[in-house]
């Protein structure tokens, strides 16, 4: 399948993969590698909702896909995000403090304070995710394809629910992770659906 909007599909799952991966790192290596996972999986973490869309823009046939909004103006907060939270040792912006202080497994894990910018990139990455949700659901409704209409945004707001309970205080530990696993059957029963035929 060589049609675009399989790229971005691609780029999403790589997104997402890098996000569980460096994920798991941050809760099995002892500080400081932790942390350093932290930062890794938040490259998959920042980069994801824009990747999202653009493939759901792309699966849509949208006309804005090439426009410069939906192709470079978009990245903008993104990439402010990971030069803050790259640099964040000189500002605090991103995470306000940084300890070993949530007890998982009989281990005590990092924890990371939310900073100003954090919710800037949170409250962008949120509403990202909700357009190309809207955007999925009325090209699948509007395409008759019944059998993924509900599995598909289902497959991406699960995680995004784990997300907010964890965002939110619901929850210590962040369990999205877990859910992206759901999400990855959800979009690959979406292909094996006849997705792109």
């Amino acid at each position: 399948d060589i049609r675009r909007e399989y790229l971005w599909f691609v780029l999403v799952m790589a997104a997402t993969a890098t996000w569980v991966t460096f994920s798991i790192c941050f809760i099995i290596l002892p500080y400081p590698y932790a942390f350093y996972a932290a930062n890794l999986s938040y490259l998959g973490i920042i980069a994801m909702p824009i990747l999202l869309l653009r493939f759901a823009l792309k699966f849509s046939g949208s006309r804005a896909a090439g426009s410069f909004l939906a192709t470079w103006a978009v990245w903008l907060i993104p990439s402010l995000s990971v030069l803050l939270m790259l640099t964040n040792a000189w500002h605090q912006l991103f995470w306000t403090n940084v300890y070993r202080g949530t007890l998982f497994a009989g281990n005590f894990i990092l924890t990371l304070e939310f900073g100003p910018w954090y919710w800037v990139h949170t409250i962008y990455s949120y509403a990202i995710i909700l357009v190309a949700i809207v955007i999925l659901v009325y090209t699948t409704y509007k395409r008759k394809m019944h059998n993924i209409l509900l599995l598909l945004p289902l497959g991406i707001a699960l995680p995004l629910g784990t997300s907010m309970m964890f965002i939110f205080g619901t929850t210590h530990i962040d369990y999205t992770p877990v859910m992206l696993s759901f999400s990855c059957v959800a979009f690959g029963w979406a292909i094996t659906s006849g997705f792109y035929s």
